[in-house]
């Protein structure tokens, strides 16, 4: 009896990158799904992974004990699935004990929307006495996929780096398709330095992870599992913290270098995340200082979005009411400068809208009452009377 069977363990989450486990017929189904439902009397007994996180590459150690139930031998094909896009990176395999060469292959069929989930292949060949249990290990490592946000776009790709989210996780789904249900897998996840457990958040339904401080390392056990949709793992992480973020943002607004989306972030780093965990009144004054300095900013203003040119509007009303709530006439009037010039060019600019109704219309005549209050502000005042 012959088989083709396909290992797929541990591909990262997230397109294009992917973790996932074990499912026959991989280069009839391209890692699909399979219909009618794959027959194979080899059993997954049981697995073990392994993933050490990190923003410069993700290792994956994967370890699978598989049974053959029947009561014949039978061989087949193993394969170990990659994107294209996302390539494995030092790719071994070991079967009880002994390193086997993979061969790459490609193939795969399409998914109902066209789609080839899997591309190419690292494969070898198995063989099974009756009864026989063997054990196959996978080491690799890959790449994280980088999640790019408004504010990231602004970024250099060095700061992209250490500032961004980065997205990773197992898919277990693929795991459905063997003889039975899986007996018992374990997942573990080992932080360190640059990403620690304070910086990871699991994605998707709720799980029972055990945290040890010894070992520094969360870990999820499952027992008889049939793996569905459901059962895949994400994770996101960040190789900073949020207070090594706030810093690095506020160094760079300090140069002169932060763009609008970046400012916002800073602000949600500050004022909803408390990042540098500083009293109320402490957090106050800061995000003050840091509003002023956001005034400061060079902004091509014709090169701005909308959503990003709205972003400094706040930025600037909310400077100017910081120091018009603590009296400061000096500092509103320093705002009030190039906030006049903000507002004029978007009034001269969208003057179309000038009494117009409508949405923009409204949006017209709100800010032409702001603007006539920052004039008002910047008008020189009246000499003292004798």
């Amino acid at each position: 009896m012959r088989h083709l069977i396909v290992l797929l363990c541990c591909l990262m989450l997230a397109a294009p990158v992917g973790r996932a486990d074990v499912a026959p017929e991989p280069l009839m189904t391209g890692g699909n799904n399979p219909s009618p439902r794959a027959k194979t009397e080899v059993a997954m007994v049981w697995e073990e992974v392994d993933l050490r996180v990190s923003a410069e590459k993700n290792e994956t150690t994967a370890v699978f004990g598989l049974k053959n139930l029947g009561g014949s031998a039978t061989e087949f094909e193993v394969g170990f699935p990659s994107y294209f896009e996302m390539p494995l990176q030092d790719f071994s395999v070991t079967i009880d004990g002994e390193k086997h060469l993979a061969a790459v292959k490609k193939e795969g069929v399409k998914d109902f929307r066209g789609r080839e989930r899997f591309t190419y292949w690292m494969c070898w060949t198995m063989k099974f006495e009756p009864g026989q249990e063997r054990k196959v290990e996978v080491k690799y490592w890959v790449k994280p996929e980088v999640r790019h946000e408004l504010y990231t776009r602004e970024l250099s790709e060095a700061m992209q780096g250490k500032l961004c989210e980065m997205n990773s996780g197992y898919v277990l789904r693929t795991g459905r398709d063997w003889a039975g249900s899986i007996g018992k897998a374990v997942i573990r996840v080992h932080y360190n330095e640059s990403v620690t457990k304070q910086n990871l958040t699991f994605g998707g339904a709720k799980r029972n992870w055990v945290y040890d401080p010894k070992t520094n390392t969360d870990t999820l056990t499952l027992k008889d599992l049939e793996p569905d949709d459901s059962s895949d793992i994400s994770y996101s992480f960040y190789a900073a913290s949020p207070k090594e973020r706030a810093e690095t943002l506020t160094g760079l607004l300090k140069e002169k270098k932060l763009q609008p989306w970046s400012m916002q972030c800073l602000l949600d780093l500050l004022e909803k995340k408390n990042a540098l965990g500083l009293a109320k009144e402490d957090l106050a004054k800061k995000t003050g200082e840091i509003l002023d300095l956001m005034t400061e900013q060079a902004y091509d203003q014709a090169k701005l979005s909308p959503g990003a040119e709205d972003v400094v509007l706040k930025v600037y009303r909310r400077a100017l009411a910081g120091h018009q709530a603590a009296q400061d006439a000096g500092g509103a009037r320093k705002i009030a400068q190039p906030y006049e010039k903000f507002m004029a060019f978007m009034l001269e600019r969208d003057k179309a809208y000038k009494g117009k109704g409508g949405y923009k219309g409204r949006e017209y005549a709100q800010l032409e009452v702001e603007y006539a209050k920052v004039v008002k502000l910047l008008e020189p005042a009246a000499p003292a009377k004798e």
